[in-house]
């Protein structure tokens, strides 16, 4: 099986979601500095395109 892919550009999914959800850690600090906040933006930075590691997701036809 292929490295997953983020999108089109060929990136790795996994680099990009590690990406995502540090950005996502950081922003969450402007509306709250709580660790705890910073601790679910970067979860749901990190799930956010979980489902392209499913076979389904990767065998359709891009347009």
């Amino acid at each position: 099986m292929n490295e997953a892919l983020a999108h089109s550009g060929g990136h790795l999914l996994a680099d990009h979601l590690h990406a995502v959800a540090d950005k996502a850690a950081e922003f969450s600090q402007a509306f709250d500095a709580a660790v705890v906040s910073r601790r679910w933006a970067y979860m749901a930075g990190l799930w956010h395109d979980l489902g392209k590691y499913r076979e389904e997701f990767r065998s359709h036809d891009v347009l």
